[in-house]
């Protein structure tokens, strides 16, 4: 098991005891194996003041391709189960895209 999947399974716990950060916060994960090249290249000074540049920035219209499905309308449907789960899907999908529009209005000019 290499560090990534135990970085992974640790943040993932149930218990809070034995989560990733669960009982001594940040310091944990700072110790974790996986981020060992992160401690020796002070890049966790670099997260904390922000002023790291990510890897690869995401194209905002990119990612929210496709977000929405199109319903389909009754006369392609057979079965009315179908378009009521497709139009779930759709109000959840614009909740989520609701969501998401709000959290990067609120952190794009940081």
């Amino acid at each position: 098991q290499g560090p990534e999947r135990s970085c992974i399974e640790q943040l993932l716990a149930r218990k809070v005891s034995k989560r990733l950060c669960g009982t001594r916060g940040v310091v944990e994960m700072r110790e974790h194996p996986f981020f060992d090249a992160w401690t020796k290249a002070d890049m966790w000074e670099k997260v904390i003041n922000r002023t790291m540049t990510p890897p690869w920035k995401a194209d905002p219209a990119e990612v929210q391709k496709g977000w929405l499905d199109p319903v389909p309308d009754d006369k392609s449907e057979s079965s009315g189960s179908s378009s009521d789960s497709s139009t779930r899907k759709q109000i959840v999908d614009s909740k989520d895209k609701r969501a998401l529009d709000a959290y990067m209005r609120k952190h794009e000019n940081r």
